[in-house]
């Protein structure tokens, strides 16, 4: 089906339940994404705290009477030293869960969904007005699609949709018209 990334191996593995070795590695290579984000904003969060260590203690050191308000009083210093870290603490939460996430990916189990396909537009509102977008049911599967995806289902044909669920969202493996 054009539009979705597969190709007839796909398929073909699929329709035996199996994933395609070109699936497995693009599984593998979304959950090494979510990782590396996770990597590059904890470095960016050290960076952050160095720097504004650097100007905080810069900042100091030029004037007489900050560094005796600032060491001469230890609560504004263990205020400093607490607050800054929080940061790199949540990016570091976000690193693990990432990882936890990532190993979802690579253990990803497929699953098949059949059945007469429902294709509606659907809106939902925001402050800059409507939004517009097509929601596909087939048989327990429901998914939201962008119009040129959507176009390419016939409302009341019979499909099998072979798809992997990791987090909230399903990431279709591959689809065939199966009536």
């Amino acid at each position: 089906m054009e539009g979705f990334n597969f190709t007839a191996e796909d398929l073909e593995s699929n329709q035996k339940g199996l994933i395609s070795e070109r699936q497995e590695k693009m599984l593998r290579r979304m959950g090494k994404n979510l990782t590396s984000y996770s990597k590059f904003g904890i470095k960016f969060m050290i960076g952050f705290v160095v720097v504004m260590f650097g100007i905080f203690f810069a900042i100091i050191a030029s004037n007489d009477s900050m560094r005796k308000a600032t060491f001469g009083d230890t609560s504004s210093l263990t205020i400093l030293l607490v607050v800054i870290p929080i940061p790199i603490l949540i990016m570091v939460v976000f690193y693990f869960r990432s990882k936890k996430q990532r190993v979802k990916y690579e253990k990803a189990r497929l699953m098949m969904a059949e059945g007469r396909a429902e294709v509606n537009k659907k809106s939902s509102y925001s402050r800059y007005g409507p939004n517009f977008y097509w929601e596909l049911k087939v048989g327990k599967f429901k998914l939201n699609l962008l119009d040129e995806h959507a176009a390419l289902f016939n409302d009341g044909a019979i499909y099998r949709i072979y798809y992997v669920q990791v987090g909230r969202l399903p990431s279709i493996m591959s689809i065939e018209e199966s009536g």
